[in-house]
C-alpha cells in the first residue's frame, strides 16, 4: 500500500475519531447535571427577549454550564424560537437537556392586568376571578389583602405572567419590585416619594386624559402650597367606599374579609350626597386640608411624571364633562359657569 494511501486511512480515521469523541461529548455536556439541589428556582422570560440573553442567565444563575452550549444546542436541534415568555420553575440540579425542555414546553402561565387607577380590593377581585378562569389557586381577596396592608399606591399597575401555583406573597414581591424601579426612574424633585405618590394616586383617579394630568397636578399643587383644601371628588369616593366595606363588616387592611363582602360595592361610588360632603374621614378633602394620609389607588408611571412635572398655568378649578373632558378655569365665578354650562341635565 502506498504511502499516501496509509496517510489518508489514518486522517479518515483520526477525523472520525475525533468526530465521535466530539459527539461524545457534546452529549455528555448536554446530559450533565448541574450539581445543585433538586429544588426548583424562578426564572422569568420576558417577552420578546433574546435567546442570546436567556442562555447568558442561566449561566448566570448556574441553571446550565454553558450558554454557548445551549445556543449550538438549539441551532442544531432546530428548535428555533423555542423559549415563550412566562415565569418558570427550574430545578438547579437539571441537564441542559432538560431546562430547554422546560422552556420550550411552555407553561399555563396566567396574564394579569392591572390598569392604573385601581385600588387593591379591585385588584383582589380580578386577581380572584382570573385564578379561578384558568384553574389557579384561586387567590382570594382576603389572602391578597393581608399582603398588601398599607401598600395602597405601591402595587405597580402593569401587565404580569405568574403560574398557577403563584402565592399572594410572590406576586405581591413582583408589583413592589416593578414600583421600586419606576419610582427610581422618575426625574429629580422636591417633593417626597410618599407624596408624589398620593398626588400621582388622585390624579389617576380625576383626569381619564393624559393631557390633563400636568395641568391638574399643577392646580393641586398650587392648592397645597396657598393652604387651600384640594376639594377632590376622588378621595371622597374613597372614604365612602372605606366606610361601606366597614359596614358590611370586611376590611380594608386586610382582615378576615370573604369575597362576598365585596359584590356589591361601587369602588368609585358616580353620585355624591350632601352626607357624603360631611363624612368625618381625613380622606375629605372636601372637609379637611392637606394631602390625605395614604394613595388612594395604584398610579402609574406617567401619572407619577406629571406630578414631578407639573405644568404652570393661570388655574385654579377644573371640572370634568360627562365624556371626561376637562374645563379649566381662573376665578370661581368661571368654575360656577362652567358647572352650570357641563354638568346640568
Amino acid at each position: 500500500m502506498k504511502t499516501s494511501v496509509r496517510l489518508l486511512i489514518i486522517i479518515f480515521l483520526i477525523a472520525v475519531s475525533l468526530i465521535i469523541g466530539g459527539f461524545r461529548f457534546y452529549q455528555s455536556a448536554l446530559d450533565h447535571r448541574q450539581p445543585g439541589p433538586a429544588e426548583p428556582v424562578e426564572f422569568v422570560v420576558s417577552e420578546g427577549e433574546p435567546l442570546s440573553k436567556i442562555a447568558q442567565e442561566l449561566e448566570n444563575k448556574k441553571l446550565i454550564n454553558s450558554a454557548l452550549l445551549l445556543r449550538l444546542y438549539v441551532r442544531l436541534s432546530g428548535l428555533g424560537s423555542f423559549v415563550q415568555a412566562g415565569v418558570f420553575s427550574l430545578p438547579q440540579n437539571a441537564s441542559l437537556t432538560e431546562v430547554v425542555g422546560i422552556l420550550g414546553h411552555g407553561r399555563a402561565d396566567i396574564k394579569l392586568t392591572f390598569p392604573e387607577g385601581w385600588r387593591r380590593e379591585e385588584m383582589g377581585e380580578y386577581i380572584n376571578s382570573k385564578f379561578s378562569a384558568q384553574g389557579g389557586s384561586a387567590l382570594s381577596i382576603a389572602e391578597f389583602l393581608n399582603e398588601t396592608k398599607s401598600l395602597e399606591g405601591y402595587l405597580f399597575p402593569d401587565t404580569y405572567l405568574v403560574p398557577a401555583w403563584y402565592t399572594a406573597a410572590r406576586l405581591v414581591g413582583m408589583m413592589q419590585d416593578n414600583f421600586a424601579a419606576k419610582i427610581k426612574a422618575l426625574p429629580k424633585s422636591s417633593l417626597s416619594e410618599k407624596d408624589i405618590v398620593i398626588l400621582a394616586s388622585i390624579l389617576e383617579r380625576e383626569a381619564r386624559f393624559a393631557e390633563d394630568r400636568p395641568i391638574i397636578a399643577g392646580i393641586l399643587l398650587k392648592r397645597l402650597e396657598n393652604d387651600w383644601p384640594l376639594e377632590v371628588d376622588a378621595t371622597l369616593q374613597y372614604a365612602i367606599t372605606n366606610s361601606k366595606i366597614s359596614a358590611k363588616g370586611g376590611s380594608t387592611s386586610g382582615g378576615k374579609s370573604q369575597n362576598s363582602k365585596f359584590n356589591t360595592i361601587e369602588w368609585w361610588p358616580k353620585e355624591i350626597t350632601a352626607t357624603d360632603l360631611e363624612l368625618d374621614s381625613p380622606y375629605n378633602t372636601r372637609k379637611y386640608k392637606g394631602l390625605p394620609p395614604t394613595p388612594i389607588s395604584n398610579p402609574g408611571f406617567s401619572t407619577m411624571t406629571a406630578v414631578v412635572r407639573p405644568a404652570a398655568t393661570g388655574y385654579w378649578f377644573y371640572l370634568s364633562d360627562k365624556e371626561g373632558r376637562m374645563h379649566y378655569a381662573k376665578t370661581l365665578e368661571e368654575h360656577n359657569l362652567n358647572a352650570g354650562r357641563y354638568l346640568s341635565n
